[in-house]
């Protein structure tokens, strides 16, 4: 019993020890294929085709998870870069009254939610986390397609202590 015991502490030892899988564990950007991608990732929620020719996948973890990874491909199928969309530097990149609905798109991939406001405005929405805080990203557009505003809004129930927290 006690040997039992002991081997299955090293083994939940050794479990915690080990590196937590990353999305895109493997590719190699320069070397790793479309292929490569599929099999690692899966399908991608969507795919866009890429300025300068290529394209752009994209694997959203949402409801809960609050990562978008983006899989650019150059256009002879080699992937260029994976890398997480939905950060602070790439929020501060959308620009009221100039941005379009097509770079926030290339940007960000596919939102969360998308719908009319009140004010009659197309609103998508990005789950996101910033400085380890939970927020909606907000985009609304103008029937032109350009951004007329983009804020966070934090939600206080995600610092509310206990299991919703």
């Amino acid at each position: 019993m006690r040997r039992l015991l002991l081997t299955g502490a090293a083994t939940l030892l050794g479990a915690c020890a080990a590196p937590a899988l990353q999305p895109g564990g493997g590719l190699v950007p320069g070397q790793s294929t479309e292929t490569d991608v599929q099999r690692v990732m899966g399908s991608p929620a969507e795919k866009l085709a890429a300025r300068g020719g290529g394209e752009t996948w994209f694997y959203p973890t949402t409801p809960e998870g609050r990562m978008t990874y983006a899989a650019r491909l150059q256009p002879d199928g080699v992937l260029s870069s994976f890398d997480q969309r939905l950060t602070k530097e790439n929020i501060s990149k959308v620009v009221e009254g100039k941005s379009t609905r097509e770079d926030v798109r290339e940007l960000f991939g596919p939102p969360f939610l998308t719908y009319r406001t009140r004010l009659g405005f197309e609103e998508w929405d990005y789950r996101v986390e910033v400085d380890m805080r939970k927020f909606d990203f907000l985009v609304d557009f103008g029937d032109d397609g350009i951004v007329k505003k983009a804020w966070l809004l934090h939600d206080p129930i995600y610092d509310a202590p206990g299991p919703r927290g």
